[in-house]
């Protein structure tokens, strides 16, 4: 599973119980954490988008150019 698809699910699983629980406390936490870990997964889309439109991936952005 790709770090987006995971992230994706992790914040659908914690939606999902905050549907369930009763604790009003417990239930904003794991939105918030929902919330987080979407966030998370559209940063790591985006850094990959910008890798695949520029070209450049980790190791190459290591190296300062000529």
């Amino acid at each position: 599973m790709s770090e987006i698809k995971h992230y994706r699910y992790q914040a659908d699983q914690a939606k999902r119980l905050a549907h369930q629980v009763s604790d009003p406390g417990v239930r904003v936490r794991l939105l918030e954490m929902a919330d987080e870990y979407a966030r998370y997964a559209k940063l790591i889309e985006a850094r990959t988008s910008e890798r695949h439109i520029t070209g450049y991936g980790r190791a190459s952005a290591l190296v300062e150019p000529s």
